[in-house]
Formats: structure tokens, sequence, C-alpha cells
């Protein structure tokens, strides 16, 4: 799929754009001219092989990966403005990792309370108050107290997931979210992200989980060599008959039959 000049003209009411996105590490290209618009509200998946740009894209949306050329425009703020407040900019983001990222020396309440206390400044009470209140939604209201090493793998991600809420962003990117996760844990947090389609929320997803993607998205992104080959819908998608999203397909629904 060449850029298409036309859809970048086209962001009114957009929550991120990319507009001809390169990003290169030494002679490796991670994206080409990449151009897309994510709508505010809508929820989309990214897939496709190892390799082929997905999470270097969610992470140049914070500004975590710098682009050589491009832009990336968030809620009308040019992520590649050397002037831009970044720490402003990523408290209306939030970014679920695949490995957690917990500070390991506080407790499940303190992970989420932090960033209230110290970003938004609110009081210790209040912060903790409504960290309990996040912790209640993602099920772990009774788990509060217990530091990370406490927890399974799957209640980790659950507690990244409620201090990512906590900053209450229009927009939540999660990059591989339950592929460390066994499978009831990796149930648990789908479900919970899930949940979150239904709040009007800004998500980019990437995930090998395609009964995951068909659940959540709106559109599904499918990138190689860091190019966007196809956007559908879902159920398009996957009744694709471009020959490299069908070798992709082929090969996951093997890898999991």
């Amino acid at each position: 799929m060449q850029p298409n000049q036309q859809v970048i003209n086209d962001t009114q009411g957009a929550a991120i754009v990319f507009d001809h996105v390169h990003k290169h590490f030494g002679a490796f290209t991670a994206l080409s001219e990449f151009c897309e618009v994510v709508q505010k509200g809508e929820v989309i998946v990214l897939c496709g092989p190892s390799g082929s740009g997905k999470s270097t894209l969610v992470r140049t949306v914070n500004g975590l990966e710098r682009i050589q050329s491009g832009r990336v425009i968030v809620d009308g703020r040019d992520v590649t403005d050397p002037t831009l407040d970044l720490d402003k900019l990523r408290q209306g983001i939030g970014f679920v990792f695949q490995q957690y990222n917990l500070f390991p020396h506080l407790n499940a309440i303190d992970n989420v309370a932090l960033g209230l206390r110290r970003l938004l400044g609110q009081p210790k009470e209040e912060a903790y108050a409504n960290a309990l209140v996040l912790l209640e939604r993602v099920g772990l209201k009774d788990k509060a107290t217990r530091r990370p090493s406490g927890l399974s793998g799957g209640e980790q991600q659950r507690v990244a997931i409620a201090r990512s809420l906590a900053m209450r962003p229009p927009v939540i990117l999660f990059d591989e979210p339950t592929s460390a996760l066994d499978p009831q844990m990796a149930g648990e947090v789908k479900s919970l992200i899930a949940s979150l389609v239904d709040d009007n929320m800004t998500i980019m997803c990437v995930t090998h989980d395609l009964g995951f993607a068909q659940a959540i998205a709106d559109r599904i992104w499918f990138l190689e060599g860091g190019v966007l080959i196809q956007s559908a819908a879902p159920d398009a998608f996957i009744g694709s008959d471009n020959p490299r999203v069908r070798s992709f397909l082929s090969k996951i629904l093997t890898s999991h039959g």
C-alpha cells in the first residue's frame, strides 16, 4: 500500500496522524513513509511478522522512538516538534508494555497512585482512594498491598493497566500485552482490555492473537517491512485475498492449530 496523501489531508476528529513517518536503525528500515489516521475512539490492532515495525510505530506515538522524517500528530500536537513538552503529552497517553514495568519496590496501590500524586498533584488520601477504585475495576482490590513479586504475571499486567488508566488518558497503547502470559492469565488481561473498548478510548494494540483482534478491533493494520500492507475491518482482513496477508494468516493459524 502506497502512502495516501488524501488520507493525511482528512484529519478532522483524528486522535493520531502518521504523516510519511520514516524510522531507521542504522541500515535497517523500521518504518517507511508510513501514512495513516486513527480517529478518536477507534480501536486499531497491529499485526504482522516480527520486525515489521508494529512496536516501533506505537512507540512513536509518545515519542519513545524518535523518527528521522515525517510527523506524528496526537490530538493536534506534533510529537516531532522539538518545543513540545513530551512529559505533558505522555500524561494523556497510556502505555502498557509487554513486561509490565512496575516499580518492584512499591506495592500495587502505590504503583497506581504514584502518577496521581506526582503528576496530577492529588493529595495522598485522594490518590489512594482513586487508585483503590482502579484496582477494584481490574479485580485486584484485595491485593492492593502486594508488591509485584507477590503477584502473578496476569495480575502484574492488570496493575499496569490500572496505572495507565489512572491518568484518564484519551489514548492508550498496548505492546503485545499478553505475549508473556500463560493462556489463562492472557484471557483475564484480554477481557479487561476488551472492557475498555466501551469507554470510547482511542486504542492501539500490537498482538498476534487474531481472535482477540477480531473481538476488539475497528480496523486491523497489517505491517510488513515497515510498510502498511493492508488496513481493513476484522472480517475483511480475515478474508483478505492479499497474498502476503494470506501467508501470514496461514502461519498464525498453523502455529495455533
